[in-house]
């Protein structure tokens, strides 16, 4: 690795282009359980707590439409994966959606794609999800590292 940077860096101060194994790439290294970890909080979240209730009264109390619901909005979920499956296979590069809209519609577009992630639905996400952590915080057994959690997760200052 530091002969590649003192190669990169002599390339640069004689004006010659600078190879492409010299560049600064992502490692695409993730485990298993890291991953079905990764998958799990994406596809049930923080939502499944909030949302049944919600649907519920939208539907009249009918379970059965309920379920139906959840059901077209799973086969809806799965697409999007199937989806997101096509362009990894598609484009061996790391970075995700950001690789993706670049490729697609070029670089300004997916630099504000990132920037409206990183500046409005991560931030509202975290919100969402400490409201719900704070509204089911009664279910979680009181023990030393029980409340500790809770804290951290609600964004309140430990108990001593």
């Amino acid at each position: 690795m530091v002969e590649e940077s003192k190669k990169a860096c002599s390339n640069m101060k004689t004006s010659e282009p600078i190879s492409d194994d010299s560049k600064v790439f992502l490692r695409r290294i993730i485990g298993i359980v890291p991953c079905i970890g990764f998958i799990i909080g994406i596809v049930i979240g923080t939502g499944i707590f909030v949302s049944p209730k919600g649907i519920l009264r939208g539907v009249n109390g009918s379970v059965g439409l309920a379920f139906i619901i959840w059901i077209v909005c799973a086969v809806l979920s799965l697409f999007g994966g199937l989806c997101y499956t096509e362009l990894a296979a598609m484009f061996s590069k790391s970075g995700g959606e950001f690789t993706y809209i670049k490729e697609a519609f070029g670089p300004t577009l997916a630099y504000l794609r990132v920037w409206t992630v990183l500046m409005i639905l991560s931030p509202a996400d975290m919100a969402i999800q400490s409201l719900t952590v704070a509204t089911y915080q009664h279910a979680f057994p009181r023990t030393v590292y029980g409340d500790a959690i809770l804290d951290c997760s609600t964004h309140r200052p430990l108990r001593s």
